[in-house]
């Protein structure tokens, strides 16, 4: 049985209405956050989940598309924080198509939100009949100071499309509701839904929000039985579930910082002041910033009872304006919309952040714009009055998120104006410590990192940014200390072991350097750098067979790595495993050409496996992008020789002897040369 909901008529509409409210929109974002554009990118998550993320450098590949699917599901793998793979294939898209141009990812930003703007007024109109307010409502959104965050953190594209998705799907949904069931219709808000969880989890929350809809404005709670509403829902509840126990696998999606150990009691306290925060926020944007620090056990009695106090205040307002179903219908969008992240358990240890209420929001605009209106009409208000005081708010957010955006531009900019706000706040301090000694001002960088240690003193990141400043300038003594005290504070800390391999290799400690490597990797095995640092030192030992075994772990989690590959076939090599080697450095030349190391690891291999007119090629290449690869010139001889091209074969192997004129091998196969056929000795150590 069918059951239709005809459409609310609109309570006036023009044949332009529409694509000029579209329009009018998209110039608000435009005028709001085009500026944009010309940011580059920040060293707070652009760096780890973009500019230095490995895979999304890559681009599209087939791996690559794997990955992203993947990535999230394993709390040791840091390429990612939780599980999204939407965005990650977005971002890596934007690699793709236009590099590390920062311009070309804050205008693919900026066209998600208006897009998203667009829909939102457009799915309101729909729902609701009531083309203005909805138009007011879609504007709050477009240009709100609180969306700042979202819309110019090229880091935050997963807010972005989560929200395009996940109003696309309220979308579908009315037409669902409107039409009565239909398979289509159903498969298509399944469809849309299953592409928001795959941008961001908020999107869990999407069950709750459609029984809001049905509620208000569809008003299907009237027509439709409870038992068929909550079933119909079910599909899309177990989705929620499913991708709420995946987000708690990755690193990101379990409590870090502030939170480890903070009682329950403590975090339901934060979350109470939370909500009461971004209502204050929302009415007063001022003094917006990146990171709020977490009050952990500091947080005052008295904020948390005001915060009380104030929810149960509106609480019961609403209950008593019941009738005005928008009024409960907002009220519990938002409320329900911030449970994933109003920090009873969060990623992350920030005490609350403005882009979480990228989408909790429309739930109060619509509350309050349609309260407004409402009171409007009802006491008489001129429509030209109710006109002036709605362009003046939009008018005013305009003007205020403008100045918030100006603080998007780069690091300096964007910690120099969360540190004037709190000069307290160690995540800043760090973070400007690392802007400033990207420019050379290391004293004052130093100054930042001490600060923050002393305000947190368990701060591993801002220890660990003291110890490479002190590494920087020699001071290896300073450093060790410091990195040793970070390892007894907190003995997971894979970047501190890294260090301190680093400073053992340069003090020639090489077994402690390759025992704090295997530490790192204990700790965690996808640790890249890591991997590399200790196949090389293993090599240098004459270890090759350890080598091969930690190259194979590390192309686990990053198999599109042609430094490991190089590695892995040198390693092989030298356990005069040709063949594996030659498949190894066909790898590492496939997905890094004019790479010289590789392609003379692969023209020994060549060579070793009697192919001997096929290592020409690699070996020459190799020589002419770096002419001090004296094993290349010995071997390139090594191959001219076995062709009949003596004449040629001589002046590689006088080459290799002025690189390397101690090398007992290359000057025999020299004088052979000259005299007749050279020994047949394939040097595959590419120095």
């Amino acid at each position: 049985m069918k059951s239709r909901i005809p459409p609310p008529t609109a309570s006036f509409e023009g044949k332009a209405f529409l694509p000029l409210c579209c329009a009018g929109l998209a110039l608000l974002v435009l005028i709001v956050f085009g500026r944009s554009v010309q940011f580059g990118f920040l060293n707070f998550d652009d760096d780890l989940f973009v500019t230095k993320n490995a895979r999304i450098l890559q681009g599209f590949s087939w791996s690559n598309l794997q990955w992203a699917l993947t990535a999230g599901l394993d709390a040791r793998d840091l390429s990612t924080d939780y599980w999204r793979p939407l965005s990650l294939i977005s971002q890596m898209a934007d690699v793709q198509f236009f590099g590390l141009k920062a311009g070309w990812h804050h205008a693919v930003n900026l066209a998600i939100h208006t897009i998203t703007t667009a829909i939102l007024f457009l799915v309101l109109r729909t729902m609701t009949g009531s083309p203005v307010r909805s138009a007011f409502v879609a504007a709050l959104f477009a240009i709100h100071p609180l969306h700042v965050e979202s819309v110019t953190w090229v880091a935050e594209r997963k807010d972005l499309l989560c929200g395009f998705f996940f109003l696309l799907t309220i979308g579908a949904y009315t037409r669902y509701a409107r039409e009565g069931f239909r398979w289509g219709n159903y498969i298509l808000i399944l469809l849309l839904y299953s592409l928001g969880l795959l941008s961001k989890p908020m999107a869990v929350t999407l069950p709750f929000v459609l029984l809001l809809l049905d509620y208000w404005p569809l008003q299907r709670t009237e027509t439709v039985g409870w038992s068929r509403l909550l079933l119909e829902k079910a599909p899309l509840l177990v989705m929620a579930l499913a991708v709420a126990w995946i987000t708690t696998l990755g690193w990101g999606g379990v409590n870090l910082g502030a939170m480890t150990g903070l009682p329950l009691a403590w975090r339901l306290g934060n979350a109470v002041v939370s909500y009461a925060t971004y209502l204050f926020q929302m009415a007063w944007p001022s003094g917006l910033v990146v990171f709020y620090t977490h009050p952990a056990r500091n947080l005052t009695l008295w904020s948390v009872w005001l915060s009380v106090a104030l929810l149960v205040a509106i609480t019961c307002a609403v209950i008593w304006q019941r009738r005005r179903r928008y009024l409960t219908v907002g009220w519990l969008w938002y409320l329900g919309m911030l449970i994933p992240v109003i920090g009873i358990t969060q990623s992350g240890a920030q005490a609350h952040a403005d882009r979480f209420t990228y989408l909790p929001l429309i739930g109060i605009f619509v509350a309050l714009t349609w309260l407004a209106a409402d009171l409007a009409s009802e006491n008489k208000v001129p429509v030209q009055l109710t006109g002036f005081v709605a362009s003046l708010v939009l008018v005013i957010l305009m003007l205020v998120a403008r100045h918030q955006v100006s603080f998007w531009k780069n690091d300096l900019d964007l910690w120099t104006h969360c540190l004037s706000l709190n000069h307290s706040n160690p995540i800043a301090l760090n973070n400007m410590g690392l802007a400033l000694s990207r420019e050379g001002r290391d004293d004052e960088a130093m100054a930042l990192f001490q600060e923050a240690c002393r305000i947190e003193p368990d701060y591993s990141t801002a220890r660990l940014n003291i110890a490479m400043e002190q590494m920087r300038h020699g001071n290896s003594h300073e450093a060790s200390s410091e990195l040793m005290n970070i390892i007894h504070n907190n003995p997971r800390d894979e970047t501190a072991y890294y260090n301190l391999s680093i400073l053992s290799e340069q003090e020639g400690r090489t077994s402690e350097a390759m025992n704090s490597l295997r530490e790192a990797l204990k700790i965690n095995p996808s640790f890249k750098e890591a991997s590399l640092s200790l196949a090389t030192l293993l090599l240098e030992s004459g270890n090759p067979g350890e080598a091969v075994a930690v190259l194979r772990s590390s192309l686990q989690y990053h198999p599109d790595d042609a430094e490991a590959h190089a590695h892995l076939g040198e390693a092989l090599s030298r356990l005069d495993r040709w063949q594996e080697s030659l498949v190894e450095y066909n790898r590492a030349v496939s997905l890094m050409p004019d790479n010289p190391e590789s392609l003379a690891g692969l023209g020994s291999s060549l060579l070793a496996t009697g192919r001997i007119i096929d290592a020409v090629p690699p070996l020459s290449r190799a020589t002419q992008l770096n002419p001090k690869l004296a094993d290349a010139h010995n071997n390139l001889g090594i191959a001219l020789i076995r062709t009949d091209r003596r004449n040629e074969a001589v002046k590689e192997f006088e080459r290799a002897i002025s690189l390397d004129p101690a090398n007992p091998n290359f000057l025999r196969n020299l004088n052979n040369a000259k005299g007749g056929a050279p020994e047949h000795h394939t040097d595959n150590q590419n120095k």
